[in-house]
C-alpha cells in the first residue's frame, strides 16, 4: 500500500511539475514529413544567468505550434495535435526533436526585450526548428561559395579540436604561426581549368547520417568531398573531411 501511495504521488508530481515547465527532458520523434516547426511561447523566456537575474526563469509553455511539410504537404490532424499536446508545458531547452535542431529566435512583440547572453528576450518569443540536414546542407553551401574555410577565424569557431590538428598537420610548410591546409576543402588545382569557364561554386550537397557529401566546380574542376558534421546544443562542429 505505501509502495502505491509513493507511486502515485511521484507522477503526480511529475505531472505538476511538467504543466509548471520544469520536467525533464523529453525526447520527441519527429514525423518524417516535417520539415520546420514554428512555437509561439505564451510568456517570454530567460536564456543565461544576467537573464535570470532580471526577468526570473519564467516560462508557461507554448500557445500555438504551425508546422511545415515537405512538397506543400500537411501534417495530419491528429498528430499535430499529439505533438503539440507532449511539448506545450515544456521549457524550449528541455525538448529534444529528433532530426531538429533551433534554426532562430524570433519577436513576436516585446515591451522589455533586448539582446542578452546572446539570446532574444522579451516577451512572447517564436521559436523556429527546422532538419538538422537542411541546415548543414545550407552551412555547407555558405561556406564554400563564400569560401568561409579560407578564414582562420571561422575554422576555429567550426571545426572540431581533431579537425584542426588534421589541417594543422597537413600544412607542408615551416612557419612561426599556426597554419591550417585550407585547401582540402577544395579540389587541390592549382589553376583553372582552361577547358572551363573557370567558376568556383557549389552543384549539390546530399547527406547521409552524419556525413555531407558536396560536389563543387574549383576555377572549372569538379570535385566531391565528404564532411562528418554534428549538430550538438544548436551548433554546428565539422568533425573531419575527406
Amino acid at each position: 500500500m505505501k509502495l502505491l501511495i509513493t507511486i502515485l504521488a511521484a507522477l503526480i508530481c511529475c505531472s505538476v511539475s511538467a504543466q509548471n515547465g520544469t520536467a525533464d527532458t523529453l525526447y520527441i520523434d519527429v514525423p518524417e514529413e516535417l520539415r520546420a516547426m514554428k512555437l509561439q511561447t505564451t510568456e517570454y523566456i530567460s536564456a543565461g544567468r544576467k537573464d535570470r537575474e532580471r526577468f526570473g526563469k519564467k516560462f508557461l509553455g507554448y500557445s500555438f505550434m504551425w508546422t511545415w511539410c515537405y512538397d506543400g504537404g500537411k501534417l495530419d490532424t491528429k498528430k499535430h495535435q499529439e505533438l503539440f499536446r507532449k511539448i506545450r508545458n515544456y521549457p524550449y531547452d528541455k525538448i529534444v526533436f529528433n532530426g531538429f535542431v533551433l534554426d532562430r529566435l524570433d519577436m513576436d512583440y516585446s515591451t522589455e526585450g533586448g539582446v542578452i547572453a546572446g539570446l532574444i528576450v522579451g516577451k512572447k518569443p517564436v521559436l523556429i526548428f527546422r532538419r538538422e540536414a537542411e541546415l548543414v546542407q545550407e552551412f555547407i553551401v555558405r561556406m564554400y561559395n563564400e569560401r568561409l574555410y579560407e578564414d582562420y577565424g571561422f575554422l576555429k569557431r567550426y571545426c572540431s579540436p581533431a579537425l584542426l590538428e588534421k589541417l594543422q598537420a597537413a600544412y607542408p610548410y615551416d612557419t612561426a604561426e599556426t597554419a591550417y591546409a585550407i585547401w582540402l576543402f577544395r579540389s587541390g588545382q592549382q589553376d583553372a581549368n582552361p577547358e572551363s569557364d573557370g567558376r568556383t561554386t557549389i552543384l549539390d550537397v546530399k547527406a547521409d547520417g552524419d556525413r555531407y557529401v558536396y560536389t563543387a566546380l574549383d576555377m572549372g574542376w569538379k570535385f566531391s568531398r565528404t564532411m562528418k558534421v554534428s549538430c550538438k546544443d544548436n551548433k554546428i562542429t565539422i568533425e573531419d573531411i575527406e
